[in-house]
């Protein structure tokens, strides 16, 4: 059996209150030695046998070993229990001090309730107390009311002997002339208990000087742009633009025409008109009418030394036509010769026939891209189903006085308050009329509607004057015409025209046109805007006045102003029925595939971008009441 040498034994039991460790016992220089349990033989490990006899002899020495020195850390264990229990229980050093100091604040706090208390016994007033406990006014408070104690309320400032005194000796500083500083240092108070005694006696004192202002040294003026010289020239540009036209400016500073145009324009400038223009331009306006009224073209052009071109850009700028001529002359609702039209863009010629396939698709490729890619932009894409029956019809009183019966969606483009809103509306807003052409000639074309006031802007003649589909739309926008209108809508086609290839106006969604200078003026936006088109209907019958105007229109811009005349066949015209149609063709009418899909469910569901029926042909177009 394994045991300890003695010297060991004896360290353990001097160990006494801790657990016995060899590395203890080592400390104390004592050698420790494990006897051995037996001694074996030089033939015990021999044999088959002999190597696992000896590893589990050596696990058995020191499993015992391990329970020794467990019993021996329970023994010193249990002494040092011992010991303890008979030495008392142990103070707590720290709860005795917190006791301690808890104790001495009580004591503490009693002395400061037994002194506040006697001082408010003595009758003294809070500020009193402040004074004589060298606290502030705040601390006594707080004090006081912790200690629920109250102090003798102090006398007020406005009455008494004190009052008086205070108010003589400010209304005295006063009139010393001092300011609200000099009176703080005068009486040791703060700059607000000053203003508030001052405000409550009603006194104002002297207001407290400011160092003069400094003042700054102005610049010397600069000169303005126009009286500026050119490099390398003794001449202004004012004077230049007096004395000299354009191109005598470009060529004296040796500068290009358009450089020398962009200074002027810079600077608020215009140069001297050229000999021809400035002949122009001396005629008024009222001679031009003159002119225009009582002769042609020809002889307008003889008579002042101009060219034909100058005189057409000189009438057209004021909205007259000259008289037709005698031979040949240009009818007045005729077109301006093609030298005054713009030119069309040269198409390019076709490329030569090439063996080279990799060009061929190359070219194919690049023709794709240039191809305009055209969607349904519809917020709705379901249309109503037209019935043949009307569905509201007019009251009395707006038939009469000749207005719409939604007044409330009727807007005054001259108010301010609709100046944010758009005149020209997208058509992706309306399931019939659709945002964008889709097929034909104008694919790609963005579609826009103007609605006017029904009835205002309609012609009595309309066999549609009481039963109007206006009636039945309360969504639309009416807009009132007039010169308003027209300010309004041509900043809104240049927009359109400049940020779209080509644009389609329905004319008119609702409404129609209320008089000559209305068509002359679609006239003038059609002709200065190559990629403006119109489409639409109108009641005016083609021999009235504003329909002959429209009818001439129409033929001197082919193509591009395809306004129809409603209850009339033939071409150019359109005829509303009272009973649904079943078949796509009535003799020369074309029923509406609009309508004609409506009606039959087809899935196509064409509208007027998916048609383009109505610019792109001038057969009649039949139509169901709706």
């Amino acid at each position: 059996m394994a045991s300890l040498s003695p010297e060991a034994e004896r360290a353990i039991a001097a160990a006494g209150a801790r657990a016995p460790r060899l590395e203890d016992i080592r400390e104390r220089g004592v050698n420790v030695t494990i006897c051995p349990p037996r001694t074996f033989s030089r033939d015990a490990g021999e044999g088959p046998g002999g190597a696992q006899a000896l590893k589990e002899a050596a696990r058995r020495a020191w499993n015992r070993q391990e329970k020794f020195k467990r019993a021996a850390e329970r023994a010193a264990a249990r002494k040092r229990a011992q010991a303890r229990q008979a030495a008392g229980p142990v103070r707590d050093i720290a709860a005795e001090r917190a006791a301690q100091a808890a104790a001495q604040e009580a004591a503490k706090v009693a002395r400061k309730q037994r002194r506040l208390a006697a001082l408010v016994a003595e009758g003294l007033t809070t500020d009193q107390i402040a004074e004589r406990l060298g606290v502030t006014r705040g601390t006594v408070y707080r004090q006081l009311k912790a200690h629920g104690l109250t102090a003798r309320p102090a006398p007020r400032g406005n009455s008494g002997t004190a009052a008086a005194q205070l108010r003589a000796d400010f209304a005295a500083a006063v009139a010393e002339g001092l300011t609200v500083p000099q009176i703080r240092e005068r009486f040791g108070l703060s700059d607000h208990a000053v203003r508030s005694r001052l405000r409550h006696h009603g006194l104002k004192a002297a207001p407290v000087p400011r160092p003069p202002r400094r003042v700054r040294e102005k610049a010397p003026p600069r000169p303005h742009p126009r009286d500026t010289r050119p490099e390398g020239c003794d001449m202004t540009w004012a004077e230049l633009a007096e004395a000299m036209t354009a191109p005598e400016i470009a060529e004296t500073l040796g500068r290009s025409l358009r450089a020398v145009r962009a200074g002027l324009h810079k600077r608020g400038l215009s140069a001297r008109p050229m000999p021809r223009i400035a002949r122009a331009m001396s005629v008024s306006d009222d001679e031009w009418r003159a002119l225009a009224a009582e002769m042609s073209v020809p002889e307008i052009s003889e008579k002042l030394g101009l060219s034909r071109t100058c005189i057409w850009r000189r009438l057209h700028k004021l909205g007259l036509r000259a008289r037709p001529g005698k031979r040949g002359g240009r009818r007045a609702d005729a077109p301006p010769p093609a030298e005054f039209l713009p030119k069309p863009k040269a198409e390019t010629p076709p490329a030569a026939h090439s063996t080279d396939k990799a060009a061929a698709r190359r070219e194919a490729r690049a023709e794709k891209a240039r191809e305009v890619v055209a969607r349904d932009r519809r917020r709705f894409k379901a249309t109503p189903v037209p019935t043949g029956r009307a569905g509201r019809e007019a009251s009395p009183e707006a038939q009469a006085e000749g207005r719409s019966i939604m007044a409330a969606r009727v807007l005054d483009p001259a108010d301010p308050a609709t100046a944010g809103l758009r005149i020209l509306k997208d058509g992706a807003n309306n399931s019939k009329i659709g945002g964008d052409v889709l097929v034909g000639r104008l694919k790609g074309a963005r579609i826009v509607t103007l609605s006017l006031e029904e009835r205002a802007s309609c012609p009595r003649s309309c066999a549609l004057w009481a039963r109007c589909y206006g009636n039945n739309d309360p969504h639309a926008i009416r807009w009132r015409h007039g010169e308003a209108l027209l300010g309004r809508l041509g900043p809104e086609l240049d927009t359109l025209c400049a940020a779209h290839p080509a644009v389609l106006v329905r004319l008119h969604y609702l409404g129609d046109f209320w008089s000559t200078g209305y068509v002359d003026w679609w006239w003038r936006q059609i002709y200065s805007r190559p990629t403006l088109h119109a489409f639409g209907f109108t009641a005016h019958p083609p021999e009235s006045e504003i329909g002959a105007e429209v009818a001439a229109i129409r033929e001197a811009f082919p193509g591009r102003f395809a306004i129809r005349h409603s209850g009339r066949s033939g071409a150019w015209g359109s005829v509303t029925f009272n009973a649904p149609l079943d078949r796509p063709r009535y003799g020369d009418l074309v029923v509406c595939p609009e309508q004609r899909d409506a009606m039959a469910g087809d899935a196509r569901a064409r509208h007027c971008g998916s048609c383009a029926l109505c610019w792109q042909s001038d057969a009649p177009v039949a139509f169901v009441e709706h």
